[in-house]
């Protein structure tokens, strides 16, 4: 990609992840990792005038998660229907439905 007087090389990397449930899906545990073969790199190249300047960056981007969520409570539980004072207010108005 150009942009202005810079060169940018084209960056890719895979980024990868598992999960899976226990304990009745209550306990779920994911295992993720960015850049799994160590991929993303930076090349940048600058031609102005008589400099021509490359930067090559090769960043920490390798980085591994283990996530562990736990539901607690009962799930089983219905959410109740609220309602707003608009319809209360709009029995008592003549006319209302």
């Amino acid at each position: 990609m150009v942009f202005g007087v810079f060169n940018l090389s084209a960056q890719h990397w895979i980024d990868a992840g598992i999960s899976h449930s226990f304990a009745d899906k209550n306990l779920n545990v994911k295992l993720s990792m960015n850049d799994v073969f160590n991929t993303h790199h930076f090349r940048n190249t600058v031609i102005f005038g008589n400099d021509n300047l490359i930067a090559l960056v090769n960043a920490e981007t390798q980085v591994a998660r283990l996530t562990l969520t736990y539901n607690f409570g009962n799930d089983k539980i219905r959410s109740r229907e609220h309602q707003t004072g608009a319809e209360d207010t709009k029995g008592r108005v003549k006319g209302a439905n």
